[in-house]
């Protein structure tokens, strides 16, 4: 059989020497190394931000929307599911909800929004009573009361902004099209 003990013996000469030569690598980086500022990031003005609103995903305004009843949110990444007339339609998200124009953007003559957006608004509860005042005075159709009747919460728009240049923020999964409550 073969000695082995001489490889044993190799194993701490072998862990200084890789000692060495990290410490000797480490070295030569402090040294010669030119230091990398880090990067700029440009920040949007404030006048495109709009006001001071919680930030929320489109998706997310059904999990986490009750807590926010009352209060101004921005919702980010919203696209039009469908519309329920001039002036109220559908956002599409996994759960789909009612955004209603305030009467600001209904007597400026806003048009309905296209593409992706954010929207900041009053989000609400969306209850019997409500839809019964938006067939009432023509903010939801008769043809899309069930639509309506679906959402559980709704937003009042004070404001639609751009949605932010790709690559920035959260990703459009909405790509391909389509409104999002087709089947797979």
């Amino acid at each position: 059989m073969a000695d082995r003990r001489g490889a044993a013996n190799l194993g701490i000469p072998l862990m200084l020497g890789t000692l060495v030569l990290l410490g000797g690598f480490f070295y030569y980086l402090a040294t010669e190394a030119e230091p990398t500022p880090p990067p700029i990031v440009e920040e949007r003005p404030e006048e495109t931000l709009g006001p001071i609103a919680t930030p929320l995903n489109v998706d997310s305004v059904s999990v986490n929307g009750a807590s926010l009843y009352g209060q101004l949110v921005r919702v980010e990444n919203a696209s039009v599911g469908q519309a329920l007339s001039e002036t109220a339609f559908l956002v599409q998200s996994m759960t789909p909800f009612v955004a209603v124009m305030n009467d600001d953007m209904i007597a400026a003559g806003e048009a309905m929004p296209g593409g992706s957006f954010t929207l900041v608004g009053t989000l609400n509860q969306r209850t019997d009573s409500v839809l019964a005042g938006w067939l009432e005075d023509g903010t939801v159709t008769r043809s899309n009361e069930m639509l309506a009747d679906f959402a559980t919460e709704y937003l009042v728009i004070e404001e639609i902004l751009p949605a932010e240049p790709e690559g920035e923020g959260m990703e459009d999964t909405g790509a391909a099209g389509g409104t999002g409550m087709e089947e797979n």
